[in-house]
């Protein structure tokens, strides 16, 4: 059986993400009238106090990002997708600590242990089971060993 190798998949997968959200992108945030309550629940289950520095991996439209940083935490939220992030940069405002870039979840370019937490929502189910893997080593790696 021939396997494929990871950093195939993850062009494939980079491919795949660009295409398919640069369609919805516009549209994503609509989402909002059914996720809004869930989103805030899952930012004040963390109860993280004093505000934190956070990282949203797969930040999309940066909703979840966007519930962080009204709590006062520090957010930076990724994505792969330019598009996504186009609408995730209309949430900006200078009374939140807030921002987004453009980065791959599988190779993240922080330092280990920079957060104090990190969040995912919506995007394992949308990566293979390999990317998926590595995002969430990724993950670990970033965040703080109490975090």
């Amino acid at each position: 059986m021939n396997r494929i190798p990871l950093e195939e998949i993850k062009r494939r997968h980079k491919y795949y993400n660009n295409e398919f959200f640069a369609r919805w992108a516009a549209l994503y945030d609509y989402e909002k009238y059914l996720m809004t309550p869930l989103r805030k629940k899952a930012a004040e289950f963390l109860n993280l106090k004093p505000p934190k520095k956070m990282l949203d991996v797969a930040t999309g439209t940066g909703a979840q990002a966007y519930e962080l940083a009204k709590l006062g935490h520090e957010v930076i939220g990724i994505d792969l997708s330019s598009e996504m992030l186009k609408q995730a940069k209309k949430k900006l405002s200078k009374r939140l600590k807030l921002s987004f870039r453009q980065e791959d979840a599988t190779d993240l370019p922080f330092k280990n242990g920079e957060f104090d937490a990190t969040s995912i929502s919506l995007g394992l189910h949308d990566m293979p089971y390999d990317i998926d893997l590595k995002v969430l080593k990724e993950m670990k790696r970033v965040t703080k060993k109490e975090g």
